[in-house]
Protein backbone atom coordinates (compact mmCIF):
# COMPACT_ATOMS: atom_id res chain seq x y z
CA UNK A 1 0.00 0.00 0.00
CA UNK A 2 1.54 3.20 -1.07
CA UNK A 3 2.10 5.84 2.06
CA UNK A 4 0.04 8.38 2.35
CA UNK A 5 1.56 12.06 3.92
CA UNK A 6 -0.79 14.76 4.47
CA UNK A 7 -0.26 17.79 2.58
CA UNK A 8 -0.19 20.56 5.19
CA UNK A 9 2.26 18.65 7.37
CA UNK A 10 4.75 17.50 4.52
CA UNK A 11 8.01 19.70 3.80
CA UNK A 12 9.06 21.17 0.70
CA UNK A 13 11.80 19.26 -0.28
CA UNK A 14 9.78 16.37 0.84
CA UNK A 15 7.35 17.75 -1.64
CA UNK A 16 9.58 18.22 -4.15
CA UNK A 17 11.37 15.07 -3.82
CA UNK A 18 7.67 13.09 -4.29
CA UNK A 19 7.04 15.42 -7.41
CA UNK A 20 10.97 14.16 -9.01
CA UNK A 21 10.11 10.26 -8.03
CA UNK A 22 6.53 10.90 -9.58
CA UNK A 23 7.92 12.48 -12.88
CA UNK A 24 11.06 10.09 -13.30
CA UNK A 25 7.95 6.82 -12.26
CA UNK A 26 5.92 8.69 -15.21
CA UNK A 27 8.60 8.98 -17.78
CA UNK A 28 7.91 12.44 -18.41
CA UNK A 29 10.48 15.29 -19.62
CA UNK A 30 11.91 17.78 -16.33
CA UNK A 31 12.87 21.02 -16.57
CA UNK A 32 16.62 20.07 -17.21
CA UNK A 33 15.62 18.07 -20.46
CA UNK A 34 13.97 20.05 -21.89
CA UNK A 35 16.91 22.78 -21.45
CA UNK A 36 19.04 20.22 -22.97
CA UNK A 37 17.26 19.31 -25.80
CA UNK A 38 17.03 23.29 -26.21
CA UNK A 39 20.63 23.09 -26.56
CA UNK A 40 20.58 20.48 -28.70
CA UNK A 41 18.31 22.17 -31.15
CA UNK A 42 20.26 25.44 -30.90
CA UNK A 43 23.69 23.27 -31.99
CA UNK A 44 21.48 21.75 -34.69
CA UNK A 45 20.66 24.55 -35.93
CA UNK A 46 24.08 26.10 -35.87
CA UNK A 47 25.29 23.23 -37.94
CA UNK A 48 22.41 24.13 -40.65
CA UNK A 49 23.71 27.52 -40.96
CA UNK A 50 27.30 26.28 -41.30
CA UNK A 51 26.26 23.30 -43.79
CA UNK A 52 24.15 26.04 -45.87
CA UNK A 53 26.93 28.51 -46.00
CA UNK A 54 29.36 25.83 -47.01
CA UNK A 55 26.60 24.49 -49.84
CA UNK A 56 26.07 27.93 -50.91
CA UNK A 57 30.12 28.43 -51.19
CA UNK A 58 30.67 25.58 -53.33
CA UNK A 59 27.60 26.35 -55.75
CA UNK A 60 29.39 29.73 -56.03
CA UNK A 61 32.82 28.25 -57.03
CA UNK A 62 30.73 25.28 -58.75
CA UNK A 63 29.37 28.01 -60.84
CA UNK A 64 32.85 30.19 -61.67
CA UNK A 65 34.37 26.70 -62.58
CA UNK A 66 31.22 25.90 -65.32
CA UNK A 67 31.77 29.10 -66.30
CA UNK A 68 35.39 29.29 -66.94
CA UNK A 69 34.86 25.91 -68.61
CA UNK A 70 32.14 27.24 -70.94
CA UNK A 71 34.20 30.17 -71.35
CA UNK A 72 37.45 28.28 -73.01
CA UNK A 73 34.38 25.79 -74.81
CA UNK A 74 33.34 29.10 -76.32
CA UNK A 75 36.79 30.71 -77.30
CA UNK A 76 37.71 27.18 -79.09
CA UNK A 77 34.04 27.40 -80.81
CA UNK A 78 34.48 31.04 -81.90
CA UNK A 79 36.03 29.92 -85.79
CA UNK A 80 33.06 27.37 -86.51
CA UNK A 81 30.25 27.72 -88.61
CA UNK A 82 27.41 25.73 -88.45
CA UNK A 83 25.91 24.97 -92.16
CA UNK A 84 22.77 23.36 -93.09
CA UNK A 85 20.89 22.74 -96.45
CA UNK A 86 23.93 22.29 -98.54
CA UNK A 87 23.55 18.50 -98.75
CA UNK A 88 22.32 18.65 -102.61
CA UNK A 89 25.68 20.69 -103.65
CA UNK A 90 28.52 18.87 -105.60
CA UNK A 91 32.37 19.56 -104.37
CA UNK A 92 34.47 18.91 -101.27
CA UNK A 93 32.81 20.41 -97.99
CA UNK A 94 35.64 23.39 -98.45
CA UNK A 95 34.70 24.08 -102.08
CA UNK A 96 30.90 24.16 -101.23
CA UNK A 97 31.39 26.10 -98.58
CA UNK A 98 33.62 28.52 -100.08
CA UNK A 99 31.07 28.81 -103.29
CA UNK A 100 28.00 28.63 -100.90
CA UNK A 101 29.64 31.75 -99.09
CA UNK A 102 30.79 34.09 -102.06
CA UNK A 103 27.92 33.00 -104.68
CA UNK A 104 25.24 33.55 -101.73
CA UNK A 105 26.80 35.58 -98.58
CA UNK A 106 28.71 37.91 -100.67
CA UNK A 107 31.41 36.83 -98.50
CA UNK A 108 34.77 35.73 -100.76
CA UNK A 109 36.43 33.03 -99.02
CA UNK A 110 39.00 30.75 -100.28
CA UNK A 111 39.02 27.13 -99.85
CA UNK A 112 42.53 28.33 -97.89
CA UNK A 113 40.52 30.20 -95.37
CA UNK A 114 39.04 27.29 -94.25
CA UNK A 115 41.03 25.01 -91.94
CA UNK A 116 38.87 22.07 -91.74
CA UNK A 117 35.36 21.02 -92.15
CA UNK A 118 33.29 18.03 -90.42
CA UNK A 119 30.34 16.36 -91.37
CA UNK A 120 27.80 16.37 -88.50
CA UNK A 121 24.87 13.35 -88.97
CA UNK A 122 21.64 14.82 -87.89
CA UNK A 123 20.16 11.91 -85.84
CA UNK A 124 16.41 10.62 -87.43
CA UNK A 125 17.43 12.47 -90.58
CA UNK A 126 19.06 11.20 -94.05
CA UNK A 127 20.31 15.63 -94.11
CA UNK A 128 23.55 16.13 -92.50
CA UNK A 129 25.20 19.40 -91.33
CA UNK A 130 28.84 20.85 -92.43
CA UNK A 131 30.80 22.75 -89.55
CA UNK A 132 33.45 24.55 -91.26
CA UNK A 133 36.52 26.10 -88.92
CA UNK A 134 37.96 29.30 -90.69
CA UNK A 135 41.22 30.61 -90.61
CA UNK A 136 40.13 34.19 -89.22
CA UNK A 137 36.79 35.70 -87.05
CA UNK A 138 36.25 38.37 -89.22
CA UNK A 139 35.75 35.92 -91.93
CA UNK A 140 32.97 34.65 -89.42
CA UNK A 141 31.44 37.90 -88.83
CA UNK A 142 31.56 38.80 -91.95
CA UNK A 143 29.38 35.63 -92.91
CA UNK A 144 26.95 36.19 -90.36
CA UNK A 145 26.06 39.59 -90.53
CA UNK A 146 25.02 38.40 -94.21
CA UNK A 147 23.26 35.68 -93.12
CA UNK A 148 20.09 37.24 -93.65
CA UNK A 149 19.84 36.91 -96.80
CA UNK A 150 19.11 33.14 -96.54
CA UNK A 151 15.59 34.18 -95.04
CA UNK A 152 13.33 31.93 -96.98
CA UNK A 153 15.71 29.67 -99.24
CA UNK A 154 16.36 26.78 -96.74
CA UNK A 155 19.44 27.42 -95.95
CA UNK A 156 21.21 28.22 -92.59
CA UNK A 157 24.06 29.26 -90.88
CA UNK A 158 24.74 29.63 -87.64
CA UNK A 159 27.82 29.37 -84.54
CA UNK A 160 28.63 26.47 -83.29
CA UNK A 161 27.12 26.87 -79.66
CA UNK A 162 27.70 24.42 -76.85
CA UNK A 163 25.91 22.24 -75.34
CA UNK A 164 24.65 24.35 -72.47
CA UNK A 165 24.61 27.21 -74.61
CA UNK A 166 21.94 25.18 -77.19
CA UNK A 167 19.57 24.42 -74.63
CA UNK A 168 19.45 28.38 -72.83
CA UNK A 169 18.57 28.90 -76.38
CA UNK A 170 15.98 26.58 -76.72
CA UNK A 171 14.26 27.74 -73.66
CA UNK A 172 14.27 31.45 -74.83
CA UNK A 173 13.24 30.85 -78.45
CA UNK A 174 10.21 29.01 -76.42
CA UNK A 175 10.05 32.11 -74.06
CA UNK A 176 10.08 34.29 -77.55
CA UNK A 177 7.29 32.38 -79.24
CA UNK A 178 5.19 32.65 -75.98
CA UNK A 179 5.96 36.51 -75.95
CA UNK A 180 5.34 37.07 -79.64
CA UNK A 181 1.62 35.22 -78.89
CA UNK A 182 0.83 38.13 -76.35
CA UNK A 183 1.98 40.91 -78.49
CA UNK A 184 2.98 40.59 -81.61
CA UNK A 185 4.26 43.93 -82.26
CA UNK A 186 7.40 43.13 -80.24
CA UNK A 187 11.04 43.11 -80.94
CA UNK A 188 12.76 40.50 -80.16
CA UNK A 189 16.15 39.00 -81.02
CA UNK A 190 18.71 36.31 -79.36
CA UNK A 191 22.52 36.65 -79.36
CA UNK A 192 24.07 34.06 -77.86
CA UNK A 193 22.67 33.01 -74.60
CA UNK A 194 20.94 36.32 -74.39
CA UNK A 195 17.19 37.31 -75.74
CA UNK A 196 16.71 40.92 -75.83
CA UNK A 197 13.35 42.86 -76.09
CA UNK A 198 12.37 46.41 -75.77
CA UNK A 199 15.68 47.54 -75.08
CA UNK A 200 16.14 44.92 -72.19
CA UNK A 201 18.15 41.62 -71.64
CA UNK A 202 17.04 38.41 -70.53
CA UNK A 203 18.47 34.96 -70.08
CA UNK A 204 17.70 31.43 -68.98
CA UNK A 205 18.06 30.97 -65.26
CA UNK A 206 19.15 27.56 -64.27
CA UNK A 207 18.52 27.62 -60.86
CA UNK A 208 14.86 29.42 -61.00
CA UNK A 209 14.34 27.17 -64.16
CA UNK A 210 12.87 30.52 -65.56
CA UNK A 211 13.42 33.57 -67.72
CA UNK A 212 14.46 36.71 -65.75
CA UNK A 213 15.41 40.30 -66.64
CA UNK A 214 19.89 40.40 -67.00
CA UNK A 215 21.55 41.71 -64.28
CA UNK A 216 23.28 44.49 -65.85
CA UNK A 217 20.93 45.63 -68.14
CA UNK A 218 21.23 46.02 -71.58
CA UNK A 219 24.58 46.03 -72.71
CA UNK A 220 25.90 48.91 -74.73
CA UNK A 221 27.81 47.23 -77.42
CA UNK A 222 24.12 45.46 -78.43
CA UNK A 223 23.28 49.24 -79.03
CA UNK A 224 26.39 49.78 -81.16
CA UNK A 225 25.31 46.33 -82.96
CA UNK A 226 21.72 47.81 -83.58
CA UNK A 227 22.99 51.04 -85.06
CA UNK A 228 25.64 49.04 -87.46
CA UNK A 229 22.61 46.81 -89.09
CA UNK A 230 23.10 43.58 -86.17
CA UNK A 231 23.95 40.69 -87.51
CA UNK A 232 22.37 37.10 -88.58
CA UNK A 233 20.42 36.82 -85.28
CA UNK A 234 19.34 40.01 -84.85
CA UNK A 235 15.78 39.73 -86.34
CA UNK A 236 13.60 42.79 -86.49
CA UNK A 237 10.39 40.68 -85.36
CA UNK A 238 9.66 37.26 -84.39
CA UNK A 239 9.63 35.52 -87.59
CA UNK A 240 9.95 32.05 -86.44
CA UNK A 241 11.96 29.26 -88.55
CA UNK A 242 10.79 29.36 -91.85
CA UNK A 243 10.46 26.17 -93.35
CA UNK A 244 10.09 27.04 -97.15
CA UNK A 245 12.48 24.68 -99.30
CA UNK A 246 15.65 25.55 -101.28
CA UNK A 247 14.15 25.87 -104.84
CA UNK A 248 16.16 24.21 -107.95
CA UNK A 249 17.29 28.43 -108.64
CA UNK A 250 19.06 28.83 -105.27
CA UNK A 251 20.37 24.82 -106.12
CA UNK A 252 21.55 25.86 -109.37
CA UNK A 253 23.19 29.08 -108.39
CA UNK A 254 25.33 27.77 -106.07
CA UNK A 255 26.11 24.78 -107.51
CA UNK A 256 30.06 23.78 -107.59
CA UNK A 257 31.74 22.50 -111.15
Amino acid sequence: MEEETEVGKISINNLLKQLSVLIDSKGLARKEDIDELKICIEVLQDENKTLKSAIEELRTKNEVLENRVEAFEAYNRRNNLIFSGLDDLKGSNEEIVSKFCGDVLGVKVSTDNIENTVDIKVPGKEKRLIKATFSSNKIIWNILNNAKRLKGTGFFVNKDYSYVIRLRRQKLFQFRRDMYQKDKTKNFFIRNDILFMDNKAYIWDERGQCVREREGGYPRRMEQAERRGGNSEVLPAFTASTSSHTTAADKKKINVD
